[in-house]
């Protein structure tokens, strides 16, 4: 009761793991009479932020929970620094809850800027070989800009919003799993909500304004590679060069403008080769000279006869074999739209039914037997899936990799799944 009364005055003190459990549950069961929703919504959060360095699997909890409470009293998402909008997203069943949108119809840029470089494009610019500690900052700093940027831009040209009535998915919730609850508010409920994630027009575009800006970062610092993209149209482009330009890093000075002159020691002056020009002439008194020598060399070995000079040969004539051309019937027969998938990932088949199976320490074990983190598994798979689906077909929940229930029958069918 102490620590209760200290931390509904804002003084956190420090408490073990099972005091902030029963506080939750107090928030979580206590109706409108007892206590206003609202500041049960704020104390949840501060609860939240206050511990979860301490204890980490405060994430897990509060970000379903938080979730369920605010569903059930109608209310709006709590408002959140970038940070605390990335740890919510990264692991939460519907991360399109915490994307909050205004009454003016103008959405949160910052937690749909972390919602899309989470969730809504398929490049993870982290894994790219220039993201460096000496390139980290203005990566992490120019690309996410370059998101909300391509964000506004959208929303200006679209009135309507970000994704048409294509995007709306129902998805039923148990609320409150996992906590001592009431069976007064213990109910499943069915939200409709705006799928970002699942909208692949907005993630192909994500996809390359995240590779556009990235490709403009390595030109300012010399770097000769670029990405590959298609989806930026020249009126979006023109927005990102401008907003670029505000933001890139100045160039760096070339070397040779500030490199000094190299001072070099007498001594190794006298290593240098005389620069000759290049002469014809010269080279064919060499060659003659060279046949003399030879010709000396073999009448001293006893040899009689003279050696002449080789004559330039004709190029010799390859022959070109008869191939024959196969007929339709010899031809191998296409591969069968139904396994192609299966067929395209190979050896990585095995970890989709681990994912389905939610089986942590089985994908765990199957990427250490192929010498690669689950992570770089996951990569490739989804990869695979966009290339075919135009989407990923495997998400994280709660530090494991979990099948996208959307992609469960188109798994199926390519055989994948049993």
């Amino acid at each position: 009761l102490w620590w209760r009364e200290n931390f509904q005055n804002e003084v956190c003190l420090p408490a073990a793991y099972s005091y902030l459990l029963l506080y939750l549950y107090e928030l979580i069961n206590l109706d409108e009479k007892h206590r206003d929703p609202q500041k049960g919504q704020e104390s949840m959060v501060r609860l939240w932020l206050s511990y979860r360095e301490r204890f980490p699997r405060l994430d897990a909890l509060v970000r379903e929970w938080l979730c369920d409470y605010s569903l059930l009293h109608q209310l709006p998402p709590p408002r959140l620094d970038p940070a605390a909008y990335r740890l919510l997203l990264s692991g939460c069943r519907l991360k399109e809850f915490y994307v909050p949108y205004d009454t003016n119809g103008e959405g949160n840029d910052e937690a749909l800027s972390a919602a899309v470089l989470l969730f809504c494009n398929n490049y993870d610019y982290t894994k790219s070989k220039f993201y460096r500690p000496d390139t980290k900052d203005d990566m992490d700093r120019v690309l996410r800009g370059a998101i909300r940027e391509a964000l506004c831009f959208l929303r200006e040209q679209k009135q309507e919003g970000l994704t048409g009535v294509d995007g709306i998915s129902t998805v039923s919730r148990d609320l409150f799993s996992g906590a001592v609850c009431s069976y007064r508010l213990k109910r499943r409920v069915e939200v409709d909500y705006t799928s970002f994630s699942h909208t692949h027009e907005l993630r192909y575009i994500m996809t390359d304004v995240l590779k556009y800006a990235e490709n403009a970062l390595r030109a300012r610092r010399g770097m000769k590679s670029r990405l590959s993209y298609y989806a930026v149209s020249v009126p979006l482009r023109d927005r990102l060069d401008a907003y670029l330009e505000r933001v890139l890093p100045l160039r760096e000075a070339t070397r040779s403008a500030s490199k000094k002159p190299e001072v070099v020691p007498d001594y190794e002056r006298r290593y240098d080769l005389p620069v000759t020009p290049v002469s014809p002439q010269r080279a064919a008194e060499i060659e003659a000279e060279s046949w003399a020598t030879t010709q000396r060399l073999i009448e001293a070995f006893g040899e009689s006869e003279e050696i002449a000079a080789p004559e330039a040969l004709p190029p010799p004539v390859v022959p070109i074999p008869d191939v024959p051309v196969p007929s339709e019937a010899t031809l191998p027969a296409p591969e069968s739209t139904d396994t192609a998938f299966a067929a395209a990932l190979g050896d990585l088949v095995p970890f989709l039914s681990l994912a389905l199976a939610k089986d942590g320490d089985g994908q765990r074990s199957f990427a250490r037997s192929k010498g690669l983190m689950p992570d770089a598994i996951v990569d490739k798979i989804n990869t695979v899936a966009g290339d075919f689906i135009g989407d990923i077909v495997l998400e994280e929940e709660n530090g494991i990799y979990v099948i996208i229930e959307d992609y469960l029958e188109f798994l199926t069918e390519q055989g994948v799944l049993i």
